[in-house]
């Protein structure tokens, strides 16, 4: 007597392979997910460390030299003034913390407050360099510090790097000429 229908083996066989497929499916997809997540983070971050390096940069473009608060540079932060709605002095510092934090401080001259903006988490490096033009004017040549308190630099190069164990360390570089800052030879 001949039975039509599967036996438990094909039934048991039938049942693994869909497992099979329906895992290699699902771990395709949470693959995928976990990708398009760490893509949409970096891509969030990166519009952070533009934004911040673009309104920096046009903070250093509208800087002042106010002899009693000179352009300073310490690590891991910089402090200048700039001009804010073409007549307001604006004390601005940048600072990496110690915990990974990138912020602005601000201050309205002489006697505001404090503003704080935090900008970014997970910093690791902050860095300033200073450009001069060598003395046939052709060339640029950069030193870690600016130790002029008679004069604005020229050129800066900021340099933001951020970065997690989760994450590809992303590295962010802007050059920035300072319409009033000196040219002159590095001596």
């Amino acid at each position: 007597m001949r039975r039509s229908g599967f036996t438990l083996i094909e039934l048991m066989l039938a049942g693994a392979l869909s497992s099979l497929v329906i895992g290699s499916l699902y771990a395709i997809a949470l693959t995928g997910f976990r990708t398009w997540c760490r893509t949409q983070d970096q891509i969030h971050v990166t519009r952070r460390m533009v934004q911040c390096l673009e309104r920096m940069g046009g903070q250093m473009r509208n800087a002042v030299f106010i002899p009693e608060i000179p352009w300073e540079t310490k690590p891991q932060r910089l402090t200048f003034v700039t001009v804010e709605e073409g007549t307001v002095p604006v004390q601005v510092s940048y600072e990496r913390l110690s915990r990974g934090e990138f912020i602005e401080t601000s201050k309205i001259l002489p006697h505001g407050e404090n503003r704080n903006h935090q900008w970014l988490t997970g910093v690791t490096s902050f860095h300033i360099s200073y450009g001069f033009f060598s003395e046939d004017g052709k060339n640029v040549r950069w030193k870690p510090e600016w130790d002029d308190d008679k004069h604005l630099p020229c050129l800066v190069q900021v340099t933001l790097s951020v970065g997690s164990p989760s994450r590809t360390p992303l590295f962010l570089e802007k050059v920035v000429r300072i319409s009033q800052g000196e040219i002159h030879a590095a001596g």
